[in-house]
């Protein structure tokens, strides 16, 4: 498989990149907010090869796709995000608050921490196992074949799926 390049594009209203948009790339961790949470009209594509972490604070909307890798976490705190990745990740963590994540592709293990009324569509990202840690009353939709663990509200849970699934009460 041929490594793909390294891209981040910012698309919409010029002036609110140029004043308002903040890009970090450091030791496989990628971090992207936004001085303006009300900004709509910004939309982030982010293309890479591999990236450990990617933390998102205050951007409306990110599109991640096209690397495969072993382990990878996405943090998306402080706004209202709309998030599409299509990505091959072994081991995915997601440490969602107040976001609206659409996942598609596949992994080994998918850990999810959800607050805030968030929203996870993972229908279309099959993996072996998963545990959830739902704090709320998050809408979180999963492909799981073999083992899913869930911990807090299941009321919103739908498992595409038939695995063997354990439930725990939410930990203080």
């Amino acid at each position: 498989m041929s490594r793909q390049s390294f891209s981040i594009k910012a698309i919409g209203n010029k002036e609110s990149i140029e004043k308002d948009l903040n890009v970090v790339n450091t030791n496989n961790l990628l971090m992207v907010s936004s001085k303006n949470d009300e900004d709509k009209k910004v939309k982030i594509e982010i293309t890479m090869p591999s990236l450990e972490k990617l933390d998102l604070e205050k951007v409306r909307s990110v599109e991640i796709k096209g690397f495969t890798q072993k382990d990878m976490k996405i943090v998306a705190s402080n706004g209202d995000f709309d998030i599409d990745a299509n990505i091959e990740v072994e081991n995915l963590i997601l440490d969602i608050e107040e976001a609206n994540f659409k996942l598609k592709g596949s992994g080994n293990n998918l850990e999810i921490l959800i607050d805030n009324n968030g929203s996870i569509d993972a229908k279309n990202y099959s993996v072996k196992s998963a545990v959830i840690d739902n704090k709320d009353n998050s809408e979180i939709n999963v492909n799981v074949s073999d083992n899913l663990e869930i911990k807090g509200n299941d009321d919103q849970i739908n498992v595409k799926g038939s695995p063997n699934i354990k439930k725990k009460k939410q930990e203080e």
